[in-house]
C-alpha cells in the first residue's frame, strides 16, 4: 500500500466510524441500550467481514486479527 493509499484508507475508516457513531446516537435516542447498539455493531462488522472474506469462518478469523490490532493499540496507549 502506498502512503497515499494508506492516507485515503485511514480517512475512509474515520469517516465510517463517524457515521456509525452518529447512527448509534440516533438508536439511543429511540431507546436502544448501549449494549444492544454495540452488539448490533459487532454483528454488522461480521456481516461485512463475511461479504469481504467470502465465508463466516474466514470472517471470524479476519475479525480476530482486527481485534488483535486494536488490542495492541490499546495496550500501547495504557503504558
Amino acid at each position: 500500500m502506498t502512503d497515499n493509499d494508506e492516507h485515503r484508507s485511514v480517512a475512509v475508516i474515520e469517516m465510517c466510524r463517524r457515521v456509525n457513531r452518529i447512527a448509534a446516537a440516533k438508536y439511543a435516542e429511540h431507546g436502544a441500550s448501549l449494549e444492544d447498539i454495540a452488539i448490533a455493531s459487532i454483528y454488522t462488522a461480521f456481516d461485512l467481514a463475511t461479504k469481504l472474506k467470502g465465508s463466516p469462518i474466514a470472517a471470524v478469523e479476519w475479525l480476530r486479527t482486527a481485534v488483535d490490532v486494536q488490542e495492541r493499540d490499546a495496550m500501547t496507549r495504557v503504558q
